[in-house]
C-alpha cells in the first residue's frame, strides 16, 4: 500500500467493485486529513490538485508533500494533477512524482485537442511511477537527477542533466542550438552558442553505453535525442 499509478488503482478498485474518492488539496493539513480518512476506511484514494490552485499553493511545495504522503500511507494512493494548462505544468508533475497527469486542451480546436493530449500521454509513458525513465539501457531518477547507464551511476553537471532532460522530452526532435542556449541556460546568459556543443559533447562522453547511442546531430539545424543502436 502506497504510492501507485491511477490505472493501477482504478483496475484494483474495479476488481473489488468499490469507488475511489478524489480529492482536491490545497495543503497540508487537506493532504493529511484525506489519508487519514481513507485510512480508517481502508479504502484507496486519488489526492489531486488542479492547476488553477497553484497561485496559492505552488507546485514545487505541493507536490513532494502529496507524493511523499502517499509514499507513507496505508492505502493505496494516486497523486494527480488535475486540468493542467500547460506542458510545463504537466512536465514538473512528472519530475515530482505524480502517477497521473491530465492535459486541459477544451478551450483548443479539436484536432489541436487531440494532438496535445497524445504529447501529454507520451510524456507521462516516459516516466514511471516514482520518476524513474528508463530508456534502452539508460535510467533517469528525475527526483535524485541521477542518471545510469547500463546500470552504472553516471554523474552529471546540473546543466547536463537538464539538457539532456530537455532533449529527451522531445524524441525525435531537433532543436537549435540558439534554442536549447535559451531554453536550458536562459535569455540573460552572456555566453555563445559553443556552450551548447561543449556540454552536447560532454554528454555524449558520459553517456557511453556498448549498444547505443542517444544523443544526435542534425547538421545544420542542431541536436535530438534519438536512441540508435551501434555493434
Amino acid at each position: 500500500m502506497a504510492l501507485v499509478k491511477m490505472k493501477d488503482l482504478l483496475r484494483r478498485a474495479e476488481e473489488k467493485n468499490i469507488g475511489c474518492g478524489a480529492f482536491s488539496v490545497g495543503n497540508m493539513e487537506m493532504v493529511r486529513g484525506a489519508i487519514r480518512a481513507a485510512e480508517e476506511l481502508d479504502t484507496p484514494i486519488i489526492l489531486q490538485i488542479a492547476e488553477v490552485r497553484l497561485k496559492n499553493s505552488p507546485l514545487h511545495l505541493m507536490g513532494p508533500m502529496m507524493v511523499q504522503a502517499a509514499k507513507e500511507a496505508k492505502v493505496d494512493v494516486a497523486v494527480h494533477l488535475d486540468h493542467g494548462l500547460t506542458f510545463e505544468t504537466v512536465d514538473k508533475a512528472l519530475e515530482l512524482g505524480f502517477t497521473s497527469v491530465m492535459l486541459d486542451a477544451s478551450t483548443l480546436p479539436f484536432e489541436e485537442n487531440i494532438a496535445r493530449v497524445k504529447a501529454v500521454m507520451r510524456r507521462s509513458n516516459l516516466a514511471g511511477t516514482d520518476g524513474i525513465i528508463s530508456v534502452d539501457g539508460m535510467s533517469i531518477d528525475l527526483n535524485n537527477k541521477n542518471v545510469k547507464i547500463a546500470d552504472a551511476l553516471v554523474t552529471l553537471t546540473p546543466k547536463e542533466f537538464e539538457l539532456l532532460y530537455f532533449l529527451l522530452k522531445h524524441p525525435k526532435q531537433t532543436f537549435s542550438r540558439e534554442k536549447l542556449l535559451t531554453n536550458i541556460w536562459g535569455y540573460d546568459f552572456e555566453g555563445d552558442e559553443r556552450t551548447v556543443d561543449a556540454t552536447i559533447k560532454r554528454l555524449r562522453q558520459k553517456l557511453l553505453h556498448p549498444h547505443y547511442h542517444y544523443i544526435q546531430t542534425s547538421r545544420g539545424f542542431g541536436y535530438k535525442f534519438e536512441v540508435l543502436k551501434h555493434d
